[in-house]
């Protein structure tokens, strides 16, 4: 028996990395963490993103093991003044609106810096300051108003989240609640300027291309019934999609709705899940014309869910014929024709 050389193999002194490229660690490989793109992926021609880089290479002038300061007010300046150079005329501030309350961390301040920072890296930056590129303008329509810089965060934190699994447990709860905050601002914002636009074209013109068309939804109640002003004011949000506001508006409508007809909904109110239905139709018409990917499935689930409490009423199940046609058949029915069908 041959007796083993007491000088045992030693590895070769290395250090390990977490900031590789993510398709070396999906596929398990050293990474040489090459900039822009790694020596793996430029021999097997794959994409190469880096997602985290450290903290001491983020800057070339700071000192190893020492950590960086905050984004402060000169940093965003000297960023605002190289984001806003390619804009021609009249070049939108690009200050980063983090918020002003007190109850805000450093740390969270620091989580809203580093979102903003992916989602411009995610973006093509080679044709980021385009004048015709989207992301150029989503991004200064973000730095002027809170929430679509909210929905903008909300964004980058799924993606961050979905691209990385490791990052799964950080950023569920950052994504929803900048979203849920921009949706709330915006909301505001855009309550206002719906409700003059419903005044005015809630107002019956001779012009008015289907001004009362889905009043057959509550035709049949008397003004002092319970509950009627609910329903002629949800149905006349419907009129106005149905009038040609389709597009633009048919996502404020839940938004809108008084809480007392949610609450009908909930009790399963036979003339309230009718405005909804109609709602729904609308909805399928702009899915078909915009072509909605994230609207698939939604309208014809939500109708499986509704059209029994239909059937079980004569008189609603001819109301909402119309409705069923459109998005069961998948049918175009004209406005004229859909009000005959249904009365």
């Amino acid at each position: 028996m041959t007796s083993r050389d007491p000088k045992q193999a030693t590895r070769r002194p290395h250090k390990k990395s977490r900031y590789g490229c993510k398709s070396c660690k999906t596929r398990r490989l050293k990474c040489d963490e090459s900039k822009p793109t790694c020596a793996n992926c430029t021999r097997n021609g794959l994409s190469c993103e880096y997602l985290f880089l450290p903290s001491n290479r983020l800057t070339s002038s700071a000192p190893p093991g020492k950590k960086l300061p905050l984004p402060t007010a000169a940093m965003v300046t000297r960023l605002d003044a190289r984001l806003s150079r390619p804009v021609p005329r009249n070049p939108l501030s690009f200050s980063f609106p983090t918020s002003t309350s007190s109850s805000v961390s450093d740390a969270d301040q620091l989580l809203e810096f580093r979102l903003f920072q992916h989602f411009v890296d995610i973006t093509d930056v080679s044709q980021l300051f385009s004048i015709c590129n989207v992301s150029l303008w989503s991004i200064q329509l973000a730095c002027r108003h809170r929430s679509v810089m909210d929905a903008l965060l909300g964004v980058s934190a799924f993606h961050l989240r979905s691209s990385f699994s490791s990052s799964s447990s950080s950023f569920p709860t950052t994504s929803i609640y900048v979203q849920d905050e921009g949706m709330r601002r915006y909301l505001q914002e855009e309550e206002v300027s719906f409700r003059l636009v419903l005044q005015y074209e809630t107002s019956p013109e001779p012009a008015s291309d289907h001004p009362t068309v889905f009043n057959f939804l509550f035709d049949d109640l008397s003004a002092d019934a319970p509950d009627y002003k609910t329903y002629a004011l949800c149905t006349k949000y419907l009129n106005i999609l149905g009038g040609g506001k389709i597009a633009k508006y048919i996502l404020k409508f839940p938004a809108l709705v008084p809480p007392r007809f949610v609450e009908l909904m909930k009790e399963k109110d036979v003339r309230t899940m009718g405005i909804v239905g109609y709602f729904l139709m609308l909805v399928r018409r702009v899915d078909k014309e915009k072509k909605l990917w994230w609207m698939e499935g939604a309208v014809e689930n939500d109708w499986a869910g509704m059209k029994v409490t239909f059937q079980r009423d004569e008189i609603w199940s001819k109301r909402m014929e119309w409705a069923r046609r459109e998005i069961e058949d998948g049918d175009f029915v004209d406005f004229a024709i859909g009000k005959q069908l249904s009365m």
